[in-house]
């Protein structure tokens, strides 16, 4: 996660998703998003997929990942709007 120094709190969320193979880190690298989170003054959340995915796909022969990302990335989102860090809105 990455807060600009001077955001004015609670700020926008933006939140990153890797793609498959990736990771938190790689997607916050790749894209240059917290350069741009300072300079507009944004928090932007890079999370990491379980396995380095995320469980989007139903039905795929061999795709048998048991999480619930929708809900983990719900949760992140909430809690941050509790601790005051992003707008709920």
């Amino acid at each position: 996660m990455h807060v600009p120094a001077d955001a004015t709190l609670p700020a926008p969320l933006l939140i990153a998703l890797h793609g498959r193979g990736g990771d938190g880190a790689q997607m916050a690298a790749m894209t240059g998003f917290a350069a741009v989170a300072e300079r507009l003054g944004f928090v932007v959340l890079f999370p990491s997929g379980v396995d380095q995915q995320w469980n989007y796909v139903q039905g795929v022969p061999g795709y048998q990942l048991e999480v619930d990302d929708v809900g983990f990335i719900v949760r992140l989102a909430q809690e941050l709007v509790e601790q005051g860090t992003v707008d709920g809105a």
